[in-house]
């Protein structure tokens, strides 16, 4: 996705990760995609693999998934009309690359964003794909996350036990070795790029977001964190104050317009 018309500057790229590993497609976020390229951000969306039956190997697959896909970038940019180094001529100038996800694929990016900083969790989610993206890796400037259970080992200790994990892994995540490496705040580093979290009072992750927020604040960082107030919508029952899927509500466009301009800015 790109901006309509000619283009003459240099314009981030958002790697778009799409919610609902079980059934979801990239064409879900189709609408959010567009409303980016329209606010001046490339977009660039992928399909990973489906955790059909809630297990944790799918998850490792959808990480090797990502990283293929970031490698695939990097390899293929100038044939995408793109230039990652800024100074060649005819192609657009690519000024930062982000990572974006929507709920359960906020996650997946957050997770994404910490293994490729981290030796330890390379070694736990090794794969070629990892291996071919680490030689020569495309350098990831940020995280958007929006609505995204970022925490489910924390959640793990509280009564939201039944969402996160039977979200993520069906039946087999209360007892899995994997959990510690699942939990972006336990796992964040001095290196973390800037982070942009997106939640509502009616999201049941909010908790994950506020956690995410003290742990970067902890870390000396200054996490962008727009915790909405909840909107019960009488025709369409949204307890949460954006939707990804209906970019043309009033506060799906003022959360669109935020996001647009985090992204503009790390250029």
């Amino acid at each position: 996705y790109a901006p309509m018309g000619e283009v003459n500057k240099g314009l981030p790229l958002m790697v778009l990760l799409h919610d609902n590993p079980y059934e979801g497609d990239k064409q879900d976020v189709r609408p959010f995609a567009m409303e980016m390229a329209r606010r001046g951000v490339l977009v660039a969306s992928l399909n990973y693999t489906r955790a059909l039956d809630g297990q944790f190997d799918a998850f490792s697959a959808s990480i090797a998934d990502v990283f293929c896909f970031l490698d695939w970038l990097h390899l293929n940019a100038k044939a995408l009309g793109l230039s990652l180094t800024g100074d060649e001529d005819g192609l657009i100038p690519v000024t930062s690359v982000s990572l974006c996800g929507v709920g359960l694929g906020g996650h997946l990016a957050a997770t994404v964003l910490n293994v490729s900083g981290n030796r330890r969790m390379q070694e736990y989610w090794a794969s070629s794909s990892l291996a071919n993206y680490l030689q020569n890796p495309l350098p990831i400037a940020a995280l958007v996350a929006l609505a995204a259970p970022l925490c489910p080992r924390k959640l793990l200790d509280n009564i939201l036990l039944g969402w996160v994990g039977k979200d993520l892994f069906g039946k087999e995540y209360r007892a899995h070795k994997g959990m510690d490496y699942l939990d972006f705040a336990s796992n964040l580093s001095v290196d973390v790029p800037p982070v942009m979290l997106v939640t509502s009072q009616g999201d049941k992750y909010r908790r994950d977001n506020l956690l995410v927020r003290d742990a970067l604040l902890k870390l000396g960082k200054s996490p962008m964190l727009l915790d909405n107030p909840a909107e019960e919508d009488k025709e369409h029952k949204l307890k949460g104050a954006f939707s990804a899927l209906y970019p043309l509500w009033r506060t799906s466009k003022e959360v669109n317009d935020k996001i647009a301009a985090f992204v503009r800015a790390l250029e």
